[in-house]
């Protein structure tokens, strides 16, 4: 006869309970593999009867209602997708993703106040990711609220430097010629968004004193400087670009108010390859630049420029652009001293426009006897441009070829208005 209690006793039924415990186990796990199998080929394929097979087999998988939200999403069937994220959701929590593809399909729904809260909670699980605050910013913006929007689109922004641009262009869509109000906005906090945009002013002929404070100020590496002045050369703010230029030279002894630069040779050691300042161009074939010391006008140095073959005409071996006011009377006064120059086509000092390079003056260099020094002027008249350039070179020859030998010096240049 069956005793039960000898069974119960022999531990049969907890090894039955055990061995069940064990099966339930293994299909568990075995439904989860398979559902998360299905899942990964669901996000290959596209395919809803995967994700479906997926969600067969573990019903409340997180990972299966998700991929299948991110296929409906695929095909803009924005409705399942937030059926699909709003399970997976309640089964996940703390996804900040999945609260993300929530918002979205939400607002593409137009279901505005569901689409903010599901973004505000990814903001809360995501507070430094630059998805959440650029989805749940550009929402606001969207649905009229810039005020609330711009914090978080600058905080996404810091997070993805990538995104200022786009930033920056809703701002100035918002506040059109408002650069102050764009710049607020904008609400900047690094030197590298301070750069983005202070660009993008220049790009669009805006200026803030914050800005210009900024390009002034000890932020910058003298190259980045140098990099702002040409850009500010090149969109015309010929103000601000000798300023930001001159702040390169703070701490030196330089006449900030003197139109041109370094008139003596006392500071040139190389090109400058900003704009302003002097610029030699090396690649004039047969020239040779130096600074020397040799016989100076006054001071202690000019600059010697030696010739030595079939030299470019109408090329400026050295030039500097001068910021002057417009429709004014001006003389440029300098001097020179040449030795053994030998050419049927002279070198001249020339004024030309700061941006087509018409001449508006000139002046031959003449043989000067016995290499003594000689003191010259040129008057000229400015249009509405505010800068004029000086430059030396070739003007023309009437022969060819023309070679040219021999060599000048130039010291003690200054512009002054009449």
């Amino acid at each position: 006869m069956f005793n039960f209690n000898k069974l119960t006793k022999s531990g049969l039924v907890p090894l039955f309970f055990y061995i069940c415990f064990i099966l339930f186990i293994g299909v568990s796990s075995a439904r989860q593999g398979l559902s998360h199998y299905y899942a990964d080929a669901a996000i290959r394929s596209g395919s809803d009867a995967d994700a479906a097979s997926a969600i067969s087999f573990q019903p409340n998988n997180p990972k299966a209602r998700k991929t299948l939200g991110i296929i409906f999403l695929r095909r803009r069937d924005y409705a399942a997708a937030a059926d699909a994220f709003d399970n997976a959701a309640a089964n996940q929590q703390n996804d900040y993703l999945t609260w993300l593809r929530l918002g979205y399909s939400r607002y593409k729904l137009g279901q505005f106040d569901e689409a903010e809260q599901a973004y505000r909670i990814a903001v809360f699980l995501a507070p430094n990711y630059d998805q959440p605050n650029y989805y749940l910013g550009k929402m606001l913006l969207d649905t009229g609220r810039p005020g609330q929007a711009f914090p978080y689109l600058s905080k996404a922004a810091e997070h993805d430097m990538a995104l200022y641009p786009e930033i920056l262009h809703h701002a100035r869509k918002t506040y059109p010629d408002d650069p102050a109000a764009i710049q607020n906005a904008a609400m900047l906090e690094t030197t590298d968004a301070n750069k983005i945009f202070a660009r993008y002013l220049i790009k669009h002929s805006f200026m803030t004193p914050k800005v210009k404070a900024f390009l002034v100020g000890d932020q910058l590496t003298a190259a980045e400087k140098d990099g702002f002045v040409g850009y500010l050369i090149r969109r015309r703010n010929y103000e601000v670009a000798r300023e930001v230029w001159l702040s390169r030279f703070a701490d030196k002894n330089v006449d900030s108010n003197a139109l041109i630069f370094d008139g003596g040779f006392e500071n040139i050691t190389e090109s400058d390859v900003s704009g302003f300042g002097w610029q030699i161009d090396q690649r004039v074939s047969e020239t040779a630049v130096a600074r020397v010391e040799k016989e100076a006008r006054s001071g202690a140095h000019s600059l010697q420029i030696k010739f030595a073959g079939d030299v470019e005409l109408q090329r400026a071996i050295l030039s500097q652009l001068i910021y002057v006011q417009p429709n004014r009377k001006y003389e440029l006064k300098y001097s020179y001293r040449s030795e053994n120059l030998v050419s049927a086509g002279l070198p001249a000092l020339v004024i030309s426009h700061g941006r087509s390079g018409t001449i508006l003056a000139e002046s031959v260099i003449q043989r000067t006897p016995n290499g003594k020094w000689v003191d010259s002027t040129i008057s000229f008249v400015t249009d509405a441009l505010p800068v004029v350039r000086i430059g030396l070179q070739r003007v023309s020859c009437n022969t060819s070829p023309c070679p040219i030998f021999g060599g000048i010096y130039l010291d003690d240049f200054a512009v002054r208005e009449r």
